[in-house]
């Protein structure tokens, strides 16, 4: 048994304007509506200090670049990590501002993000987060600080499908959206989109012999549907992609 990350919320989210911000959102009928903060900083270090010490990492949900930025303040300040924990991880992470992307990777703490949200917050997001959308579902710019990435789904919430969250990364649209790559100089190459749904998570959960194709890992593979001149396209085809054959740990299993 692997213990791996205790979850945390330090805000809420977009939809409900209950992600703590730094400004006030740009959408409602308050003023001063800045989200909210479910953690304030003694009780954040309290339960940084209590996982520490029963040998749990952290795993806290932040949206708001005000939730994002108390989290960070409170790893910076908090006790050291043993080598024997996967990296803390923040979730989400949909408004970060730049000295803050930075400190990512500075602490060693992983970014652990759903692409598939971006294409359906978008309305959202240039409704409530006027201002500051060039923070907003910053991927290409939180890779380049050299931070984990992990890409995840979010399921129940969005689909579990991997390829959709992949061309929601490369294209910033949804399929069959006629509207312009939203933010285009966050894309992702298909070559990193696919790194975070594979190699990334395995990193972030500590485990070498995940998330790759060597010597020594476990043979976790699968032979899809479609070629690799497609798959890195990542055009529409992508979301069609289906697993013809299924390898667990070497043993065949049906394919999905």
């Amino acid at each position: 048994m692997r213990v791996g990350w205790a979850k945390l919320y330090a805000d809420g989210a977009l939809g409900s304007r209950t992600a703590a911000l730094f400004d006030p959102y740009t959408c409602g009928d308050r003023d001063d509506d800045r989200g909210i903060l479910r953690i304030g900083p003694e009780e954040l270090d309290d339960l940084l200090n209590r996982s520490r010490r029963a040998g749990i990492g952290l795993a806290i949900h932040a949206i708001g670049d005000r939730a994002a930025s108390e989290v960070l303040d409170a790893l910076a300040r908090g006790p050291g990590r043993s080598d024997d924990l996967p990296p803390d991880r923040i979730e989400h992470a949909q408004l970060v501002r730049a000295a803050d992307r930075m400190r990512f990777a500075t602490l060693g703490v992983t970014a652990s993000l759903q692409p598939i949200h971006l294409p359906s917050d978008r309305q959202a997001a240039e409704a409530c987060w006027g201002g500051r959308l060039e923070d907003a579902y910053a991927y290409r710019s939180m890779a380049a600080t050299g931070v984990l990435v992990a890409f995840g789904s979010d399921a129940p919430i969005e689909t579990a499908n991997p390829w959709h969250g992949i061309y929601a990364a490369v294209r910033r649209a949804a399929p069959r959206d006629p509207s312009p790559p939203w933010m285009p100089a966050e894309i992702l190459t298909p070559e990193t989109a696919l790194w975070a749904y594979t190699l990334g998570p395995a990193l972030a959960a500590g485990r070498r012999d995940l998330g790759h194709l060597g010597p020594g890992a476990r043979a976790d593979l699968a032979v899809l549907s479609i070629d690799l001149p497609t798959l890195l396209a990542a055009d529409e085809r992508l979301v069609s992609a289906r697993s013809e054959l299924t390898f667990l740990d070497g043993r065949e299993v049906r394919g999905v």
